[in-house]
């Protein structure tokens, strides 16, 4: 599984680049942003996410971690290919995502082509509780407050504690962290 890539950019489209690395050349789907500062015999590096499926693999690349971990949250959607996560991310930043998600802004959503009513609702429903806090220092998730929460924290000492929590991948990882460095026991 191809998890990241630094090498010269040796062509670019209206969608991808092709990176090469030691010889060879990687087609990666980039986000617009990414894309328009994109330029050839430049050096880039990407985050990948390695798409396969049984006729055909893809790569998208992401600038950073949080970029290529929103992708993530998009396409674990019923309905929310990588296609369709790529152009949600081409068309808003995190910020923008997040305020239409939380606004449940239905029809921002449904702009992106390929993406109806049931989906975007759908969409809406299932990242609610997972998008980040804060997309700045704190990006811990609603999800884990709300399992804090039900471990029978109160959300003063949540906010305290987590605070200086190191980046965790996963919410069981962050739980854990959590229970072992709670100042308020």
């Amino acid at each position: 599984m191809l998890a990241y890539i630094k090498g010269k950019i040796l062509a670019k489209t209206d969608s991808y680049v092709i990176i090469e690395n030691n010889g060879l050349g990687y087609k990666v789907s980039v986000p617009l942003p990414l894309l328009l500062n994109a330029n050839k015999q430049e050096e880039m590096e990407c985050f990948l996410y390695h798409h396969i499926r049984e006729d055909n693999q893809q790569l998208f690349g992401f600038s950073d971690l949080d970029s290529l971990r929103w992708f993530e949250q998009l396409i674990s959607v019923n309905g929310i290919g990588p296609k369709i996560g790529m152009a949600i991310l081409s068309r808003y930043n995190f910020k923008e995502l997040q305020e239409i998600i939380e606004q449940e802004n239905v029809n921002a959503i449904k702009s992106i082509s390929g993406v109806g009513q049931k989906t975007a609702l759908r969409l809406m429903i299932e990242l609610k509780n997972k998008i980040p806090h804060d997309s700045g220092e704190n990006s811990y998730t609603n999800e884990l407050v709300e399992a804090l929460k039900n471990l029978g924290f109160d959300t003063k000492n949540i906010n305290q504690n987590l605070q200086d929590m190191p980046e965790l991948a996963t919410l069981q990882e962050q739980i854990k962290w959590f229970l072992k460095n709670n100042q308020n026991r």
